[in-house]
C-alpha cells in the first residue's frame, strides 16, 4: 500500500503543476505565478547535439568526473518546474556517454547541501532515466523503462538505482548488482554518477537498433518540502506521462585502439524447450579479424549446465551478426545465460525461461471435448 500512496501522491502532484505548465510559460514574461512555476531554459532538441561519445573504459564510480571523461560537453537541461515558485533556481547541466556494455550519466548540480528523503527521485534529491524505443509516427515509445536513482542516507545502502517502471508494470526492482550509482556532495557540488548496464535494459543497445528515446528528471530538494524539477522534455499532461516525453539519442561510432569490444541481444527472454535460441551480437574492432564468444547456460543453483562457443569473423570498425544457440539439453524452468569474449574484453548475462511444449491443436481437442460439462465462458 505504500507504493501505491506514493505513486499515487507524484500523479497529484504532477497534474497539478502541469495543469499549470502552459500558463506558467505564458506568464513568465508578465507577472510571476502562484505556485508551481514552470521555466523553459532552453531551446528541447529532437536530436540533442552532439552525438553521445563512446569510451573504450568504463569510468571509476564515485560521484567524481575521472580526468578521461572530463571531455564529455556539459548539456544543458530544457526546462525547470518549480514547485515553490519561492524556491531559488537550480543550476545544473549533464554529461552522457556509453561503451558496448554501459550508458554513463553524470549530473552536477550546484549546492551546498545533500538532501536525503524518501523516494529522493520525487521529492529530492536524486533523478529519473526514461527509456525507450522511439515510433516514427511520433506516439509514445515501445520497451520503456523509467529508472529511479537516489542516495537514502541509510548506511547499509547508501544509493538506490531502482527500474520504477516498465512499460505499464511498476516492480520496483533493482537494477543489477553490475549496474553501479554514487552520489558525491563537496565544494559546493553535487555529483550524481550512474552506469547503467545495457543487460538491465534489453532490449536497448546503440549498435543494434536505430537510436534510443531519451529523457532526465532532476529532482532537487529546498527546505522541508518543497522541490524544483528539472528536465530535458516535458509535455504538458498530468501524472508521471509528462515526463515520458523524449529527445533521440544518437550514439558516435566506436572507436578503438586496440583489441576488440562485443554486445549482444536476445530474440527473446522465454522459449519452448527444445526451441533454439537467436543471439543478435554487435562487435567493434580495432582490425579485421577472428573473434569468439563462449555462452554458458547456469541454473539457478549456480551449475553450469552447457557451454557453447561462437566465431565471428570480424571487419574493422562495427560488425553485426546473428547466432544460434542450442538449448536442446536444457529442462523446463528458469536459467542465466552468462557470456564472454575471448580475452575476456566484454561479457554480460541475461535471465532465460523454457517453457514446456504446448501442443495447441491437442489442447482445443481437450477443450471441446468438456465443452458441454464447463460454462460457456469457460469453454469459449
Amino acid at each position: 500500500m505504500t507504493r501505491l500512496t506514493g505513486r499515487f501522491q507524484y500523479c497529484v502532484r504532477l497534474a497539478m503543476l502541469l495543469g499549470l505548465c502552459l500558463a506558467g510559460l505564458a506568464q513568465e514574461k508578465t507577472s510571476p505565478p502562484a505556485g508551481p512555476q514552470v521555466k523553459r531554459l532552453t531551446v528541447s532538441a529532437a536530436v540533442p547535439q552532439p552525438a553521445v561519445d563512446f569510451l573504450a573504459e568504463e569510468p571509476v564510480i564515485d560521484g567524481r568526473l575521472d580526468e578521461k571523461v572530463q571531455m564529455l560537453p556539459r548539456r544543458p537541461f530544457a526546462f525547470q518546474v518549480k514547485m515553490n515558485s519561492a524556491s531559488p533556481d537550480t543550476a545544473a547541466d549533464f554529461r552522457l556517454a556509453y561503451g558496448a556494455g554501459f550508458l554513463y550519466v553524470f549530473i552536477e548540480v550546484q549546492s551546498d547541501q545533500l538532501i536525503c528523503r524518501d523516494r529522493g527521485y520525487q521529492n529530492g534529491d536524486g533523478f529519473i532515466l526514461f527509456l525507450g524505443r522511439p515510433r516514427s509516427d511520433g506516439q509514445p515509445v515501445e520497451e520503456s523503462y523509467l529508472l529511479a536513482y537516489h542516495p537514502t542516507g541509510r548506511p547499509e545502502r547508501p544509493f538506490a538505482q531502482i527500474v520504477w517502471r516498465r512499460n505499464q508494470d511498476w516492480p520496483f526492482s533493482p537494477l543489477g548488482e553490475r549496474s553501479a550509482f554514487h552520489v558525491l556532495a563537496e565544494k559546493g557540488r553535487i555529483g550524481f554518477e550512474a552506469l547503467l548496464r545495457w543487460e538491465d535494459v534489453v532490449p536497448h543497445h546503440p549498435w543494434l537498433s536505430d537510436d534510443l528515446g531519451f529523457n532526465l528528471v532532476l529532482a532537487k530538494a529546498y527546505g522541508q518540502t518543497d522541490v524544483n524539477y528539472l528536465t530535458l522534455s516535458l509535455k504538458p499532461v498530468p501524472g508521471p506521462e509528462a515526463f515520458e516525453t523524449y529527445s533521440r539519442l544518437t550514439f558516435s561510432p566506436a572507436t578503438l585502439a586496440s583489441g576488440v569490444q562485443s554486445a549482444i541481444v536476445l530474440e527473446r527472454h522465454h522459449l519452448t524447450a527444445g526451441q533454439t535460441l537467436r543471439v543478435r551480437i554487435a562487435a567493434a574492432s580495432a582490425a579485421p579479424g577472428p573473434e569468439q564468444l563462449n555462452f554458458s547456460f547456469w541454473s539457478g543453483e549456480g551449475f553450469r549446465l552447457l557451454s557453447q562457443a561462437v566465431s565471428l569473423d570480424l571487419k574493422q570498425g562495427l560488425s553485426v551478426d546473428e547466432a544460434i544457440l542450442d538449448t536442446s539439453g536444457l529442462a523446463t524452468g528458469g536459467y542465466s545465460l552468462r557470456w564472454e569474449s575471448r580475452a575476456r574484453a566484454s561479457s554480460g548475462r541475461a535471465g532465460i525461461t523454457v517453457l514446456p511444449p504446448f501442443d495447441a491443436a491437442a489442447g482445443e481437442k481437450e477443450l471441446s471435448d468438456v465443452a458441454s460439462r464447463i460454462s460457456p465462458g469457460s469453454a469459449h
